[in-house]
């Protein structure tokens, strides 16, 4: 290489290394990719603190238990929540869960759900057709293990639970992880389920057992 040639190389190097030289411009389509990938970094971040239900809970904050039913269930359905036709929902509902959890909720027709309720949905929660819910319903998919000693509420596990066609979950009554209520049973005010419902079967107690069948 002549000492001219080299001149230039070299002078070209300094120039690129200079501080005050140019940055390389940065392709509009890589950019256009770098800013969509911050979108979702930042999305994933957001996304589970439920906006559209902070938002639906500062409306619905004006509304009286039982009135303007309509339009809080069409608003729990513009929220994305799945609900039956001529479903209405009586009163604020409390939704928790990991991630996207109001897709793991699924309300069929021609249901009353009165409220407050709270529904734990780190698993799928399914309510049939015509189911009547009572104030004070808990509804959680949530258990843990407890054999470490030191840390009884160990690692969680969860597990769906189920709600059939035509059923009455009596007021302030909680259903536990897996358990499925069978069609046109009741379950009696105030009671603890932690085992599955035969169909057409009234349960009560803590826990709650069989007290007597009902006519189908």
């Amino acid at each position: 290489m002549s000492r001219a040639a080299n001149d230039d190389r070299l002078k070209g190097r300094s120039a690129a290394c200079d501080g005050d030289s140019e940055p390389v411009p940065i392709p509009s389509e890589k950019r256009k990719s770098l800013l969509y990938q911050a979108w979702l970094l930042f999305y994933g971040e957001i996304e589970p603190l439920g906006m559209r239900f902070r938002l639906l809970n500062a409306i619905q904050f004006f509304f009286p238990h039982f009135s303007f039913n309509r339009v809080r269930t069409a608003l729990y359905r513009w929220s994305g929540v799945k609900i039956g036709a001529r479903t209405l929902i009586l009163g604020s509902i409390e939704l928790s869960g990991r991630g996207r959890y109001w897709e793991r909720l699924r309300i069929g027709a021609d249901c009353q759900i009165t409220a407050p309720l709270y529904l734990d949905l780190n698993a799928e929660i399914i309510i049939g057709d015509r189911v009547a819910v009572g104030h004070h319903v808990v509804l959680i998919t949530t258990a843990h293990d407890l054999s470490d000693a030191d840390k009884r509420c160990g690692s969680g596990n969860n597990a769906p639970i189920s709600i059939g066609d035509g059923a009455w979950i009596g007021a302030g009554a909680s259903i536990l992880p897996g358990v499925t209520i069978g069609s046109g049973s009741v379950v009696a005010a105030g009671a603890v389920v932690s085992r599955d419902v035969e169909a057409h079967m009234l349960v009560g107690g803590v826990p709650a057992k069989p007290i007597r069948k009902l006519p189908e």
